[in-house]
Parts: structure tokens; C-alpha cells; sequence
């Protein structure tokens, strides 16, 4: 019997189709091991004269000699050692196993032909041998011999007891200079040796020569992974690992080798047990990403991360023998991405008190690497001749008010508080600083009474980090950190980009404060602004510069490099090389395109990335305009540039993390989604930034500048009068014109506040349509009203009226938001009034009109409606609730002047962000193109849309309309129409002003001041309190209220106007006291706010001790519908703006 050379066996001996029903012969085929079958039964007949094969596989028949079956049937005479060596390999092969105790088992190895034999029996039956190569060498006595001579010479001064034998008369244990064959053919390593010198035979596996195939099968594959790699083998999860899996056991190693998994991974062996039962149940690989796992690797329980499956080693019965498992530690990725998620929390905040109110908001989140927070605010004062540093608590997380690690208040220089020490160090560094248990640096007093966040473990460790502006320390941030994590790089990179962003948020917020400081100043003294807007831009961490058309540096900061080279074109100087040619080409398009640019490029100057340890070039961000001459021609460009050199490193320190992450995990999709994702927001948080810079550099500039001219102009006239004049008494008629232009801009520059302000509210959603019962003609009149004094000053015609449309559907009380109407109408009447102030016709005409659906085409034919954006996917606010169940109606208003005009080209450009007609309209007219954009976004909230008429040379007509529903008149208006004459309510309203004034010239002076109450007795003087703590602001409203007749007292802030009440004679038993009619109270105050002030005022009221009611009347910017209601439940009755 042979087998052929695919390892198929020959001939049809009974004994073959029960050898097929062990389900073997297709494993050994698979063997990289020569390896051949007997037949127990027939092989142990001793006259028998060979071996009898049933089986060979592939791996035998291609080495020559070792079983060279057909040289013995040719009878080929072998030599005496042949014979020897042949008896011995064969009465080894076919020895029954020495195992009593068992029915099949193994036998001990034995060396034959240069190969370890191992063989094993299988029921009682198959004898299955297999050969280890230990060093082949080529030999003619490489076959079997022949046995013709051994009958008389059979083991010929040999030892009858075989090595195997002898192996068993030493406890089953091999001498120490013999190996088990399997183990030689893995690929030769530190770790493989160790895996060899291990005591197996004090394992659960038993010794390696004792080991199942499938055992020594997934073994070879477990050391010739790359990966780093696992297994668990038998009931009890005996762990075996290789090379690469040791960074994984870290100090588990070389103690893991050979442990169960209760001893190697007691701490997570309970979460395993599931993990394996479901593999085991399911019959197939069980997968976890990013599972996080408590480790105790390093002598402390980590916090750890992994990716792995859990593959089940299935035997052909289909029993599980154990898992193999190729694991992916995510560890530093996953806790990366936590904390880049907290950097990101951080916000901007526009001024200091917001700071202090919101850095531990972007903290809360990430209560494992930050779980505890503490935030102090530094005031120091090294001028006076005891200096002091006084820390105020902020904010904390995890500690309370109280401990030592939260000081309310404190003196660094005197006090002795354990923490404050701390403070010192960090504060004399400059640097973000950790202070350790370990080392003693960290008193283990300040980490007891502390209810910590996260695992709710204390930390080992604090960091401190002082929040810098420029180089002055104004606070502190203590934060604990993991427990679970060691303080390693990457921790240390966290802390230092979280000091950092948060120093940066800190001096932006003081820079806005400074800046408001600053704009305050500027307007109480004209004359110094300039200088102080220098010392501003000096303080100012961003360059920034004046450039004249050819190339000179006219202005530069300190922040700006070379600023001092002023010869033409020298600001490329700091410019690499290879970006001259694009900075060239951007200059091109600023000059002579005149377009506004912001671009980014490299300079010649480096910086050092401690880091790295490298030198890189800065990168910097620059954001241009131009200045214009009267003429038009081009009088200088102008910008800022912001050092983005650390922006950048962070740019690519996320490629390159996002470049590792997918050359660990090339699958996860997922994941590369979220990094896309992130770079478009990055890019869309840096477009918002430039139009927020845009914004507000270009709608501030014009009206300070045209203060800053009027000043100018009032000084050329003192001083010409005074050169002219020969008596000292300077006239009123002298500098009236000139203050009524400062007048006009300031009222100009709050409209483009407002503009802002509203626009802000656009993009961010939060501007509402409230619909109240109206009456539309009320809105018109009460928007006119506003205009009287400006139509009066500049000579114009006003008419108001009614068309027919609006009678013929009876339209009267309409549910409508009046607000948005009437800002809409003071939009168009603002433009109306400065295009036709310098015509010589000037007239304006207001009418309104109606209708139940839009407009039919023969109605209103002149009008081009400007087309809506989506305004047929918007949601129909009318058919909410509030707006009633009446018919629907479309209320039609229109604005006609005999201004300018507007060409055809002109009309495209209009209703559009910052557009205007022309680039002349701004030179000539002033305006942000802002309330022409606002107006169409206020229209299509409500429901409409705008559009215009008009033609060059002979006026425009503008007009909107906005969607309502017909309702009731209220309660006390019924009444009020009841008790009224009869008349029509909608005829042509007599709104033109007087003719004497209409025939008066655009150049005349101003109309004289008539004083009420001359021709009749003056009422009683009204007595306010005025609560306000800005001296200025005391200064403007106290004299417009004593102009109106008003007796005015003052109170710094809260507490002082409680301290009032109680001389007035609203006091109790107090008759005598001062009078108060009326309190004027800001809310934003020292020592005492306006809303605690309110309250409190009230709360006398309701005990007594203030005998009468008293109107309270909020003066502040703070305006939102929110802020208005806490207003109102604090106990205000009502609310001015603010005149700041």
C-alpha cells in the first residue's frame, strides 16, 4: 500500500473508509510536515519486513531517501547501521502508546534520518507520525534499509531499551540538550527563545511536546503575526502572546506567558467572560472599536483603549479549544480626540467678566482628564509702596468655597494659605506648571475634602496655569489631572494648547475692554483721539499698518516686522521667497483692482517649535482694504496681520494625526468623515472671522472719521474768527453747523450700530415676528414722526396717503409685528431723506396700500420685485396660533422721493450685504449697506418681499409688503373708536411740512430754538432719580432731563439710590423728605445692580416701609426680548436704550 504524490491514498484496503471517518487525511495534507500513517494492526506482525504506510503527504514525498518505498521493494542491500537505525525507527513507529490510563496518546520523540518523529495514536488504531526537520543533510543512506539481514544482527551492540525509554525513566520529562521538534521550525527571535526556555510542564498546556496540533498550529501562526497579537487557550484561558504584543502586557510581561486569564487580566477577566461566551456561542469573530478597558500595566489602574476581535479556534468536532485575538491599542487617539473636544469648548468672550463667568463651561465636559477646576482672577498693583496681588475665586468644579484649594480672597504677597506658594512658582515661571504627590511638590493636605469628578478618584498631580495678556499674569487655573493617565507628553501638550487658547481668549477679552475704554475716551476729547488710537494699535497683539499706493509703509504697530524700512515695496522683504510672487499678485488686485483681500503667507522670520525641537518659518493671516481720497482715487491700503505660526502647527499636527489614524485603521470610515467635517468647520469658523473683522473695520471707520472732521472744522473756525474778529465773544452761529454735522454722524454712526446689531440677530437666528393687533396707518405716522426735525432742517415736503386699494378691501386692524414694519420704513425713509437733501426738488411721499392675495398684475406694474430666497420653503408664520384665524392679508407700503435716481446697472447691486448703488454712493453719501439688506431680511420674515422703481435723474420708489391676518381691535381701542367722531380714518393724511419751511434752501442755518411754556405757565418740575454709574453718561442725560424741566439727583449705583429713598418722602414717617417721581436706573453697576437694586425696591414697597409705588425705568443696551422680561420681573415698569 502507497500513497501518490497528492497524498491521496492507494489501493482499497477495508481498513481505508474508516481511516476517511476521522476527518483527518485533508488536515495532514495541509501539514508542512512530512508525515505518514500506519495501520497498527498489520505493522505489528514481527515478520512482517517493512513499515506498512496507508498513508504519505505531499510534505514527505518531496524530500528524498527518508521513505523511499520503491528501493525497497527492489531489494537494494543496506549496510549494518542502516539496519540498526532502521530496527530502532521501527519498533518506535510501532510501539503501543505509554499511556495506560488512556486509549490513544502520544509518544516520546525520537531522531531518525535528521528529522524529530513525533507520533500519536488515534483509536487504538492509526498510528500518525510526523517529522521536524532539525538540519537535513544530503546522505545515500537517507532510506528506509532494507530488513533481509536484520533476522541474525537486529540491534547489534545496541541497547534493546529505546530513547524513548529512557525518556520515560526521567519522569516523561526529554534531556536538556533534546528539544521538541515542533518549536525549532518558528522564526528565530528573543521572544521565541524565551517562549522555549518557558516550564510548560508547569502550565495548564503541559509540555510543549504534549501539545495538539491545532495548539502547535495556531501557535506558529500567533509568532509569525506582525500584529500584536493573543491567545486564550483551553477551559481555563491560558494566555500565550507574541513579540509585538508585549508593548500591550507592558510590566505584565514576561509573567503574562503561560498565565490564565484570571491571573494575567484579573482586573477585566469579568468583562472578558461574555466576549468569550459569545464568540464560542456564536461560532464566528467578536469585534470591538475603541472598548475602554482599566488596565494595571504600570503599577496604577490606566485607562485604556482597544480595538480587537476574538477569533474561536473550533476543533473538527466543533468544539471551541481556544480564542485568538489581534488587538489595536486606540489609547492615545481616543483620549487626544476627548481633549481636543474640550480645547474646542473654549470660547471668545467679549470682555472680562464673561471670561471669568465662562472658561470652566468648555471644562465641565471632560471630567476624566480635568476632574477638578478651580479659577482665580489676579489684581496687582506693584506701584504703590507695598505692593499687592490680591487672587479673587471665579469659579471652581469639584472643590468648595472654602477649601484650600478655593480661597475667596487672598493676598499673594502676604498671606500664607498652603496653595498660594503655588501660585508664586508659577506666577515667577510664567508657564503652565504640575506639581506632584510623588515628589512632595503637592502637600497631601490640598487633595483631601474634594469631591472628585470623573472616576472619582483623587489625583496625583495639579497643574497650574497662569492666564496671561501679552506678559501680565491676570489669573490662575488649577486643574487636577487623571488619576488613570500618567503625565506624559501628550498630557503635557494638552495642558500647555489649553493655557494657551485660554491666555489668548483672556487677552482678547482685556484688548475689547481696553478697546471700549479707549473708544470712551475718544469721544469726551476729540482732539487727543488720534494719539490714543495709536497707543491702542501699539497695545494690540495684531499688526497692523498704512501702505502708500507705491509700496511705502506710511504706519506700522511694534507688532509689524521691519517697520522702519520705509522705501518702496520693502514689506517684501520679509516675505519668502516663494510667496513674493503671490504677494505680488495680491498687490495687484488691492491697487489696481481695488479689491479687499485676505490671504495668508509665509515670512522669512522663524520660530522655535519647542516640540519638536525645530525652527519654522511664521505664517501669518493679512486682511486688506483701501482708503480712499475724496476724488476717488486711491489714497492708501490698510490691514491687520495676526501671527497664525501655532494655528498652522496645529493644522498639521492634526494631518498628521489624521494620517496615522488611517494607516491604523484603514477601514474606519467613519472616522475619516469626522476629520472632514472638522477642516470644514475650521474653514468656516475662519471665513466667519474675516467677515466679522470685515464688518466691523469698515462700518466703524467712516462716522469716527467724520467726528474726527467736524472737530477738525470747528477748530479752523475758532481759529478764524479769532483772527478776523476783533471782539472776544465768539457767536453760537460760528460752530452750530459744524456740531450739528458731529450730531448728524453720531446719529449716522448709532444707525450702523443698530444695522450691526440687527444683522448679528439675522445670522443668528434670534430675530423674532411678534404680531400685535395694528393698525398700519399708526405704524407709518409714528415712523414719520421720528423724521420731523431732519425734514424741517434740510427743507423737504413729507405727504402721506392712502391708496385705493387699501379702502376698497377694508382693511383696518390687521395681527402684524409693528417693530419690524416700522424699522423697514425708517430704512427707506433714511435713504430717501439723503438722497433728496441736495436736490433741488425735494419731496417725499408716503402711501400704504391692500389686498388679500399678492398684488394682480395690473396693479403697481412700475414696481420690480426684488425675488425672495426660499420664501416659498419658509414655514407660514401666520398660521400659528398667535397670529388668529381671520383672513389672511397683504399690507402694501411705498416710499417715493425725487431724488438721484438709479441707473439700471445700479438696481442689480441693491439688497445685497455692505452694497450700495456705486463705489461713489459711500464717497458722497456715507451709509454701510447694511438697511437696504436688513430691510429685504425683515420683509421676508414677515412674509413679503421688496422691490423698487426708478429711473436716473428723476426719483425712486421703494416699496414692501408683509403678510397678516384681519383682527379685532382691543378692548380699550373699541372704546375709544366708540367715544371718537365719525370720519374717515384713511383719507390723505396733512403731513407736509410748513410752506414757509419748504422754500427754505438746503444751505440755510439752522431754525432758532423755541422753548415750551412761554406763552404759558410752566408745569411743576418733574423729579427723577437718576441711578447710573458712568460719570459721562450721568453728565449727557442729567442735562437733557434739566433741559426738559426736570430736577434731576444722582446716585452712583444701587446701594446709593436705596439710601435716597430713605431721605425722600416716600420713606415712612419721613412727610418731609425730597421728592421722587420717577427712577432712571442702569443695570450693569458696581456694589449694587440695577435688577438687585429693583427687586430690593419692590420688597420695601410690599413690607410698607415705602409708603407709595414707584416707577423704576431700566436705561440699558441690553435689549433682547429675554433680557427685557428679566427686566420686567425684577420690578421695572419699562425700559429706555441706552445712550451709549
Amino acid at each position: 500500500m502507497t500513497a501518490n504524490s497528492q497524498g491521496k491514498v492507494m489501493g482499497k484496503p477495508t481498513a481505508i473508509p474508516a481511516l476517511d471517518d476521522t476527518g483527518m487525511i485533508e488536515l495532514l495534507e495541509c501539514d508542512s510536515r512530512p508525515t505518514f500513517i500506519l495501520d497498527l494492526e498489520r505493522t505489528q506482525d514481527p515478520y512482517h519486513q517493512r513499515l506498512h504506510t496507508v498513508f504519505s503527504n505531499p510534505s514527505l514525498q518531496r524530500l528524498p531517501h527518508v521513505l523511499d518505498t520503491t528501493r525497497l521493494r527492489r531489494g537494494v542491500p543496506a549496510d549494518d547501521h542502516e539496519l540498526g537505525q532502521y530496527s530502532r525507527f521501527k519498533k518506535w513507529a510501532t510501539s503501543p502508546p505509554t499511556y495506560g490510563h488512556i486509549a490513544d496518546g502520544y509518544t516520546s520523540p525520537f531522531n531518525y534520518q535528521n528529522l524529530w518523529w513525533t507520533g500519536s495514536t488515534l483509536r487504538k488504531r492509526w498510528r500518525i507520525i510526523s517529522g521536524t526537520a532539525m538540519g537535513l543533510k544530503d546522505t545515500s543512506a537517507g532510506s528506509f534499509p532494507s530488513p533481509t539481514a536484520a533476522s541474525q544482527n537486529e540491534f547489534r551492540g545496541m541497547n534493546t531499551e529505546s530513547s524513548d525509554a529512557h525518556a520515560r525513566k526521567e519522569g516523561g520529562k526529554l534531556p536538556a540538550k533534546i528539544r521538541p521538534t515542533w518549536v525549532d521550525d518558528l522564526p528565530p527571535s528573543e521572544h521565541i527563545q524565551f517562549f522555549k526556555s518557558m516550564d510548560w510542564s508547569a502550565t495548564a498546556l503541559g509540555p510543549l511536546e504534549f501539545w495538539s496540533g491545532y495548539l502547535r498550529q495556531m501557535t506558529r501562526f500567533l509568532m509569525s503575526d506582525s500584529r500584536a497579537a493573543c491567545m486564550f487557550w483551553g477551559p481555563q484561558r491560558v494566555v500565550l502572546y507574541n513579540e509585538p504584543y508585549i508593548a500591550v502586557a507592558s510590566r505584565k510581561h514576561p509573567g503574562l506567558m503561560g498565565a490564565t486569564v484570571e491571573q494575567a487580566w484579573g482586573e477585566i477577566a469579568k468583562d472578558l467572560e461574555p466576549v468569550f461566551l459569545d464568540a464560542e456561542r456564536l461560532g464566528r469573530a467578536t469585534s470591538m472599536e475603541d472598548a475602554c478597558f482599566y488596565l494595571e500595566r504600570h503599577g496604577y489602574l490606566e485607562e485604556t483603549f482597544f480595538s480587537y476581535n476574538f477569533i474561536p479556534v473550533r476543533a473538527d468536532n466543533g468544539i471551541t479549544e481556544g480564542f485568538y485575538n489581534a488587538a489595536f491599542e486606540t489609547t492615545r487617539q481616543k483620549i487626544w480626540e476627548r481633549r481636543t473636544s474640550t480645547l474646542l469648548s473654549t470660547v471668545s468672550t467679549p470682555d472680562m467678566a464673561s471670561y471669568w463667568r465662562e472658561v470652566l463651561k468648555g471644562l465641565e465636559s471632560n471630567e476624566r482628564d480635568i476632574p477638578l477646576a478651580v479659577l482665580y482672577s489676579l489684581d496687582s498693583d506693584m506701584h504703590d509702596e507695598s505692593p499687592t496681588s490680591i487672587i479673587h475665586l471665579q469659579a471652581a468644579l469639584g472643590v468648595a468655597e472654602g477649601h484650600p484649594l478655593a480661597l475667596r480672597r487672598a493676598n499673594l504677597m502676604q498671606d500664607s494659605e498652603t496653595i498660594l506658594p503655588l501660585l508664586k512658582k508659577t506666577m515667577m515661571a510664567n508657564a503652565p506648571t504640575v506639581y506632584q504627590r510623588d515628589d512632595g511638590t503637592l502637600p497631601e493636605s490640598l487633595l483631601q475634602g474634594i469631591e472628585w469628578r470623573g472616576f472619582g478618584e483623587p489625583s496625583n498631580a495639579l497643574a497650574v496655569l497662569p492666564l496671561t495678556a501679552g506678559e501680565e499674569v491676570l489669573g490662575f487655573l488649577l486643574i487636577g489631572l487623571n488619576p488613570r493617565r500618567a503625565y506624559d507628553e501628550d498630557y503635557g501638550g494638552f495642558v500647555l494648547l489649553l493655557s494657551r487658547q485660554l491666555s489668548t481668549s483672556l487677552t482678547s477679552a482685556a484688548l475689547m475692554e481696553q478697546a471700549k475704554r479707549k473708544q470712551a475716551e475718544l469721544s469726551k476729547d476729540l482732539a487727543a483721539g488720534e494719539s490714543k488710537f495709536k497707543a491702542l494699535t501699539e497695545l494690540n497683539t495684531a499688526g497692523l499698518f498704512y501702505i502708500s499706493p507705491g509700496g511705502e509703509v506710511l504706519y506700522a504697530n511694534d507688532t509689524c516686522l521691519d517697520k522702519d524700512d520705509h522705501s518702496e515695496m520693502a514689506f517684501m522683504n520679509i516675505i519668502m521667497e516663494e510667496d513674493r510672487p503671490y504677494v505680488e499678485q495680491e498687490w495687484y488686485n488691492m491697487s489696481e483692482l481695488r479689491l479687499k483681500r485676505t490671504f495668508e503667507v509665509r515670512l522669512v522670520h522663524k520660530w522655535h517649535h519647542k516640540e519638536s525641537g525645530t525652527w519654522k518659518h511664521k505664517w501669518i493671516i493679512a486682511s486688506c482694504g483701501q482708503d480712499d481720497n475724496e476724488d476717488g482715487s486711491l489714497k492708501s491700503i490698510m490691514g491687520t496681520i495676526t501671527d497664525i505660526s501655532l494655528l498652522k502647527q496645529a493644522q498639521e499636527d492634526a494631518l498628521e494625526r489624521a494620517t496615522l489614524s488611517e494607516k491604523l485603521a484603514q477601514s474606519r470610515q467613519e472616522a475619516n468623515e469626522i476629520q472632514v467635517h472638522s477642516r470644514i468647520e475650521a474653514e468656516e469658523a475662519r471665513k466667519s472671522m474675516e467677515r466679522f473683522m470685515d464688518i466691523t473695520s469698515h462700518e466703524m471707520r467712516n462716522p469716527l472719521s467724520a467726528i474726527l472732521q467736524s472737530a477738525d472744522g470747528i477748530t479752523s473756525s475758532l481759529l478764524e474768527f479769532k483772527a478776523s474778529s476783533k471782539t472776544p465773544v465768539v457767536s453760537d452761529e460760528l460752530v452750530e453747523a459744524d456740531l450739528r454735522d458731529q450730531q448728524l454722524c453720531a446719529q449716522h454712526q448709532g444707525r450702523i450700530i443698530n444695522d450691526v446689531l440687527t444683522l448679528s440677530k439675522l445670522d443668528s437666528a434670534m430675530l423674532l415676528v411678534s404680531p400685535t393687533p395694528t393698525q398700519p396707518p399708526a405704524v407709518v405716522r409714528g415712523a414719520l414722526k421720528m423724521f420731523e426735525g431732519e425734514l424741517v432742517s434740510h427743507g423737504i415736503e413729507l405727504e402721506f396717503s392712502f391708496e385705493e386699494s387699501y379702502n376698497r378691501f377694508g382693511i383696518d386692524w390687521v395681527m402684524m409685528d409693528p417693530s419690524r414694519v416700522t424699522q423697514i420704513l425708517v430704512n427707506l425713509m433714511t435713504n430717501a431723506i439723503k438722497f433728496t437733501q441736495s436736490e433741488a426738488k425735494r419731496h417725499i411721499k408716503v402711501s400704504i396700500g391692500g389686498s388679500v392675495s399678492k398684488p394682480p398684475n395690473g396693479e403697481r406694474v412700475s414696481l420690480d420685485w426684488f425675488p425672495s430666497r426660499g420664501i416659498r420653503s419658509k414655514k407660514d408664520l401666520t398660521i400659528d396660533r398667535e397670529w388668529g384665524e381671520e383672513q389672511p392679508v397683504f399690507v402694501y407700503f411705498a416710499v417715493k422721493d425725487t431724488g438721484r435716481g438709479l441707473t439700471g446697472e445700479e438696481k442689480i447691486r441693491l439688497f445685497h450685504r455692505f452694497a450700495q448703488a456705486n463705489p461713489r454712493t459711500h464717497v458722497k453719501y456715507g451709509g454701510s449697506g447694511l438697511g437696504l439688506f436688513i430691510s429685504r431680511e425683515l420683509t421676508e420674515l414677515h412674509g413679503g418681499e421688496i422691490g423698487l422703481f426708478s429711473e436716473a435723474g428723476k426719483g425712486s420708489t421703494f416699496a414692501f409688503y408683509v403678510k397678516g391676518r384681519r383682527a379685532s381691535p382691543p378692548a380699550e381701542k373699541m372704546t375709544q373708536q366708540n367715544g371718537a367722531h365719525s370720519g374717515n380714518p384713511h383719507q390723505t393724511s396733512p403731513m407736509k411740512t410748513p410752506k414757509s419751511l419748504t422754500n427754505r434752501s438746503s444751505g440755510s442755518t439752522s431754525l432758532p430754538v423755541t422753548k415750551g411754556g412761554q406763552n404759558r405757565e410752566d408745569p411743576p418740575k418733574f423729579q427723577v432719580l437718576l441711578v447710573e454709574d458712568n460719570l459721562v453718561n450721568q453728565k449727557v442725560l442729567g442735562k437733557q432731563l434739566q433741559k426738559a424741566g426736570c430736577i434731576v439727583h444722582v446716585a452712583n449705583h444701587g446701594q446709593e439710590a436705596l439710601d435716597f429713598l430713605q431721605r425722600s418722602y416716600l420713606w415712612r414717617d419721613l412727610p418731609g423728605g425730597v421728592a421722587v417721581d420717577v427712577v432712571l436706573m442702569d443695570l450693569e453697576m458696581p456694589v449694587m445692580d440695577g435688577l438687585t437694586c429693583a427687586r430690593r425696591i419692590r420688597e420695601l414697597q410690599g413690607q410698607g416701609t415705602l409708603i407709595r409705588h414707584v416707577p423704576l425705568i431700566a436705561v440699558t443696551a441690553n435689549a433682547r426680548k429675554e433680557q427685557i422680561e428679566t427686566s420686567m420681573a425684577a420690578g421695572m415698569v419699562s425700559y429706555l436704550p441706552n445712550l451709549q
